[in-house]
């Protein structure tokens, strides 16, 4: 979707314009740049959306979700976003308070790392005045503790992944794609156990700007982030997959579909430097909206084999995904998405397992018989024992307004919990 802010979220980035066309809310959970300074909530709130972007598990009976609550008021001239956190504990979701830096009025979280069981971290954005900053959030087994690091205004963080509470990367985007804030650098800090750093990387070459939405690190001298370049006049999107060496970034070549003319990859995980499944979408003049995913065997990325989805699927979207071992990954995202949904809640949620050679679609009920559902993230631990969880949105089909939704998979079928908070 070129010309808007890149991430997990874009399908909340209509609502203001919507509101206004319609008379009605089509959409919600406007990226904080895109949305008028947030006001205090005295107004009606004729919408809200909760949804949970990103998830991590130290252990089954331990994770961490994020995401944002976003309230939609009348008459349109507040779209109020806060950042959610919600923790499993092996029987239910509980919430947990986020605290803003001083001086922010908003703002979202869009992925969490628990590199220990008392240590996660949680990055994003927040609104500051007219503008927004990237947002890190640090967690001790208690309570949530701010910051921002170093990164130029309008900047966001979409992925962190980290080997220990001393090592971090987080990945993102400069600009949130308006004409005053154009999409343009790649964004990329590392933390080492005191303090973020800002770390330099570039897009490739003759491109007007690209993004990481997702980022992986199998050792302190292998990392793989992923996003999307633009090209072209018309701002198309061509996969972007970014390399680690211990010394510096540089681009690789990514295995695009021949299907599609516009790609991006929104996720990646390395089992190992030898080992990794990155999953993306695109889009076909002729099939429409497809999912698609490639692997690295330490030498080249290839695509895999296209998940077979059931037989009258349409419209599928991979937008996340977790090897627990080189030969078991679990992609999540949804499927029969409309494209013209204007911001609005469709499809269902799907999941997709890998065993190093194929896929095999795995099967989700509905939470509800009017509900459209979808999956953002998800977390597989290593073990014995299977166990990975899914968390994204629910809602209304057609519907602006959603609830968080999370699911858990244990190798054979998958258990729908719907958080309270």
């Amino acid at each position: 979707m070129p010309g808007c802010k890149p991430g997990r979220s874009r399908r909340l980035i209509t609502v203001i314009a919507a509101v206004a066309a319609a008379g009605a809310v089509t959409g919600v959970n406007v990226p904080p740049a895109m949305a008028a300074t947030p006001t205090a909530r005295t107004l009606a709130a004729i919408a809200t959306a909760d949804q949970l972007d990103g998830v991590a598990c130290p252990s089954a009976r331990d994770c961490m979700g994020v995401g944002s609550d976003t309230l939609v008021t009348t008459p349109v001239v507040d779209s109020t976003h806060t950042p959610l956190a919600e923790r499993w504990n092996g029987t239910r979701w509980r919430a947990v308070s986020v605290k803003l830096p001083s001086g922010a009025t908003g703002g979202l979280l869009l992925a969490v790392a628990c590199p220990a069981a008392t240590q996660c971290f949680a990055v994003g954005d927040v609104i500051k005045g007219s503008t927004w900053a990237a947002l890190a959030e640090t967690w001790n087994g208690k309570a949530w503790t701010p910051a921002l690091p170093p990164a130029p205004a309008d900047s966001i963080f979409e992925a962190v992944s980290c080997l220990s509470p001393k090592s971090c990367l987080a990945v993102g985007v400069v600009g949130s794609g308006t004409p005053v804030a154009p999409i343009g650098l790649l964004l990329i800090d590392s933390w080492n156990g005191s303090r973020w750093t800002r770390v330099n990387v570039s897009a490739l070459a003759h491109t007007p700007g690209g993004f990481l939405d997702g980022v992986s690190c199998a050792s302190a001298s292998f990392c793989i982030a992923t996003g999307a370049v633009f090209s072209g006049s018309n701002g198309a999107e061509s996969a972007l997959i970014e390399g680690w060496n211990g010394k510096d970034w540089a681009a690789m070549k990514p295995a695009t579909p021949r299907s599609s003319s516009e790609t991006s990859l929104s996720a990646v995980s390395c089992a190992s430097p030898t080992n990794c499944v990155t999953v993306g979408s695109g889009f076909s003049i002729t099939l429409g909206p497809i999912g698609y995913a490639e692997a690295w065997n330490g030498r080249t990325w290839a695509l895999t084999h296209t998940v077979p989805w059931p037989k009258g699927t349409t419209g599928p979207r991979l937008s996340g995904v977790s090897c627990s071992t080189a030969g078991h990954c679990v992609a999540v995202g949804a499927i029969d998405l409309s494209p013209a949904a204007n911001g609005s809640l469709t499809g269902r949620a799907a999941a997709a397992t890998w065993n190093g050679k194929d896929w095999t679609p795995s099967t989700i009920a509905a939470p509800g018989k009017d509900d459209a559902s979808a999956f953002a993230a998800v977390s597989c631990r290593p073990g014995k024992t299977v166990f990975c969880a899914a968390v994204g949105e629910v809602g209304t089909r057609n519907s602006a307004m959603s609830s968080t939704l999370s699911g858990f998979w244990n190798g054979k079928r998958w258990k729908v919990v719907l958080p309270v908070h």
